[in-house]
This record gives structure tokens, sequence and C-alpha cells, in this order.
């Protein structure tokens, strides 16, 4: 009974912030999203086979993601219930939709894990993050920030069996392995995590030969990916988006020198 109860609660609690997501998501205008061209012309470049226009100082796998979803999008502009741009907009949001929805998932199960299950006071802290204004509406837009929330929250499961048993199976290993590796690719700010974790792993895990394992699987993986980023896009992982200038006058949302006309 007390399970039951347990899993009611959290799904009237998802339920509850997925239908606020939704509201603003729909209604939500990604035109004039922040750095709107810098994140939806890789997609779109992605989306039409053009690799060789390709230009982004973040790693290309979000945006290769999000492109997963263009079946389901497409049919809507076939079938000319959506224009282009429409469809290309609900592709994107479609995609949001679901590291959200995984991301509360996750943040209950770690959770549980940090406070037990015994009280229903472990849903305190996903009620808190998940009311947080720019955490609700970073997921609204295009932003390699989305993976990484999603990937952070994945490899927590995996840090805390690594903590508790300092020791990992291969399976764990590898996806411990990957969900880092996709952070520390897809932004600068998601490798700093990385070295912050593997500081916190070396302090506080017993097993230092297996986190010296993982770090050097994991760095060496990503930046093998940052010499292959060379060749796929245009710009290097330490390039300026579009060679902004920020004491120039040209500095500011929308003034990056490219229009958003992603269809003609």
């Amino acid at each position: 009974m007390e399970k039951f109860k347990r899993i009611k609660i959290e799904t009237l609690l998802t339920l509850f912030l997925v239908i606020i997501f939704l509201n603003n998501l729909i209604d939500y205008n990604l035109q004039t999203q922040h750095d709107a061209a810098l994140h939806h012309y890789p997609i779109f470049n992605i989306l039409t086979l053009n690799f060789n226009e390709i230009a982004t100082p973040y790693g290309i796998f979000y945006y290769l993601y999000i492109t997963f979803f263009a079946p389901i999008a497409f049919p809507f502009y076939k079938l000319e219930i959506l224009g282009d741009r429409e469809s290309f907009y609900l592709m994107i949001k479609i995609s949001n939709f679901v590291l959200y929805f995984l991301s509360i998932i996750f943040s209950i199960k770690i959770s549980k894990l940090i406070f037990g299950k015994k009280d229903l006071e472990y849903l305190l802290p996903v009620i808190f993050i998940f009311s947080i204004s720019s955490l609700h509406r970073t997921f609204l837009m295009a932003r390699p920030e989305n993976l990484i929330i999603f990937l952070v929250l994945g490899s927590f499961v995996y840090l805390f069996k690594l903590m508790k048993q300092s020791e990992l199976k291969n399976k764990d290993k590898f996806i411990f392995i990957v969900c880092l590796f996709l952070i520390g690719t897809a932004k600068l700010n998601g490798f700093c995590y990385l070295l912050c974790l593997f500081f916190f792993l070396l302090i506080f895990n017993k097993n230092n030969f297996l986190v010296f394992k993982l770090s050097i699987f994991v760095f060496v993986s990503i930046f093998l990916y940052y010499l292959l980023h060379n060749y796929i896009s245009l710009m290097s992982v330490y390039d300026r988006p579009y060679g902004i200038e920020l004491n120039g006058v040209k500095h500011g949302l929308f003034q990056y020198g490219k229009d958003l006309t992603l269809f003609t």
C-alpha cells in the first residue's frame, strides 16, 4: 500500500510539472529564443545533410539527437498542417519534451538514492529544481544545456553506485563513460563539470585506480572528438560564435550577422 501511494504521488507530481511545461512549450516562439541562429542552423544543416555548412563551437550530438524526431514532425509539413518553419520548431519542441520528462524521472530516482524512500520528503528537491525559471526556460529552447542536464542526472545514478560499491559492472562502466563523454563534448561548461567530478572522485572514492582508468577513457575520447570536430564543423570548440567581439557595437542578441531564415 505504501509503495502504491508513493508511485501515485510521484505520478501526480510528474504530470503536474509536465502539464505546466507543455503549456509554456506550446506557446513559446523558438524564433526569439536565445542565440536562435547559433543553435538552429546546425540542426537544419544536419537535417538537410548539408554537413559542409555546419558551423558550431558546440558538440553536434545534441543537434543530431534533435533530428531523430524529424520523422514525427515531417508528416505535419507534408500534409500541409504546419508550414516548414513550424514543423522544424515542432521537432525541437518534441525533443525537448522528451529530455524534460526523462530529467524529472531521473531526478526522482536520484532523490530516492539520497534521501531514501521512507518519507515523501525526497520529492521536495524535485519540486524545487523544476520550479526554477531558468531551468524551465532552457528546456523551451534548442540549447546543448538540455542534453547536459539530462546526462548529468543520468550519470549521478552510476556515480552513486561507484561511491557505494567502489566498483562498477562492465555495462555500468560503459554507460557511465558514454554519459560523461557526451557531457564533455556538448559544451566547455560540461567539460568543466567533468573536471570537478573526477576531482571529487579522486578525493572521496577509495578505488582511485578505477577512477583513473575512467578519467583516461573519458578525456582521451573527448580530445579525439575535439580533433574530429575540426573536420565536422567550420568552427573549433574554442571559437567564439560568429567571431563576436565582446566590446564591439554589434555584440548582443540577434546581432550576430546571420538572420533566422531557415528555409528558402
